[in-house]
């Protein structure tokens, strides 16, 4: 039997590789390093951690803040500005959430992804659309029902 685990960061399931130890297997929580990564980048805690470490680092050594500068510089200079990477990010974020159909679930997507993971928002919000999409069908049958009644009612 392959054993298998739900990823905590994307709800993926995955196989036990065949060299893990039983100690390493036991400690896996993610799929992937990539998606350990991903996890870790949007906890708060962890960000304001890093953060703090930079800021120390670069506040006891001006040499390692004019390297972090001057690197700094040099990325923005070769790459794209600035407006041009929040249009890219909107662009990527609509083409990635385009089964989605408005705004305001998009909106309910991401607060739900936030607190659940994108699989399990994904399969809730998924659900709601579902509920919402049977209750218009049931609404234009009722409606196409009121009218038929009038109809017939004119007739005679």
């Amino acid at each position: 039997m392959i054993e298998t685990k739900t990823c905590e960061g994307c709800g993926a399931q995955y196989e036990r590789p065949p060299n893990a130890r039983n100690w390493n297997w036991g400690q896996r929580r993610f799929c992937s390093r990539g998606c350990g990564a991903r996890v870790a980048a949007m906890d708060p805690a962890h960000r304001k951690k890093c953060g703090d470490g930079l800021r120390a680092r670069l506040a006891s050594d001006p040499e390692a803040k004019a390297r972090h500068t001057a690197a700094a510089k040099a990325n923005i200079a070769k790459g794209r500005p600035l407006s041009d990477r929040k249009k890219s990010g909107a662009t990527r974020s609509r083409n990635t959430l385009g089964w989605l159909p408005d705004a305001e679930t998009r909106k309910l997507y991401i607060r739900l992804r936030e607190q659940y993971g994108a699989a399990k928002a994904k399969e809730m919000v998924k659900e709601s659309m579902a509920v919402a999409a049977r209750r218009e069908v049931r609404r234009n049958q009722q409606e196409m029902d009121r009218r038929h009644r009038r109809e017939l009612e004119q007739r005679y």
